[in-house]
């Protein structure tokens, strides 16, 4: 993440740049929410023409809660031609995985705890390469994969989509069954 935004604005630059452009139609993109425990406010413009499948990943603890340190979406708007639509806010594109004591490597050949989004995002990347695993052909299809992942997490927070956790918890299980 990009020290206080859930979404940097200058996201939107790199993936208008035409060799990420090129890549974009066949990649998932999944970033980290960051760490300053802050709310996007600003509403920013949106490339829509080069518009990645996107995932913005936050932190929950143990217990479900959003973790006090992990950025959220609020109810920014990625603007399309200077209008805000309702399913381009950024919330639609978030999810929640457990970000708080995960057990990693210490890299003195023992194990250390560590939290944060950057541990919460790789469990959303191993969630997607184990449904294109089982499906093979969704390695083709970047946003349906994108919409099953998100579809199929559990909710959590105010009903439906909001603006703390998203679409809610990732949900391995879930998105590994029929929807």
């Amino acid at each position: 993440g990009v020290p206080g935004y859930a979404l940097h604005p200058d996201w939107n630059a790199l993936y208008s740049r035409l060799s990420v452009a090129l890549l974009s139609k066949q990649t998932i993109f999944v970033h980290a929410a960051g760490n300053d425990g802050v709310t996007q406010t600003k509403d920013f413009a949106w490339n829509f023409a080069n518009d990645p499948a996107m995932i913005v990943v936050v932190s929950v603890g143990p217990s479900g809660q959003i973790s006090a340190f992990s950025n959220t979406p609020g109810t920014t708007c990625l603007l399309n031609n200077g209008k805000c639509l309702e399913q381009n806010r950024l919330m639609n594109r978030f999810l929640v995985a457990p970000g708080e004591w995960i057990l990693v490597s210490d890299g003195n050949g023992g194990v250390t705890r560590r939290s944060g989004t950057s541990f919460a995002a790789p469990q959303v990347t191993g969630a997607i390469a184990l449904l294109q695993s089982r499906w093979s052909w969704l390695k083709s299809k970047p946003r349906e994969t994108v919409d099953i992942i998100l579809s199929s997490a559990t909710d959590l927070g105010a009903p439906g989509v909001d603006p703390v956790y998203g679409r809610g918890l990732l949900n391995i299980a879930a998105s590994q069954a029929p929807l």
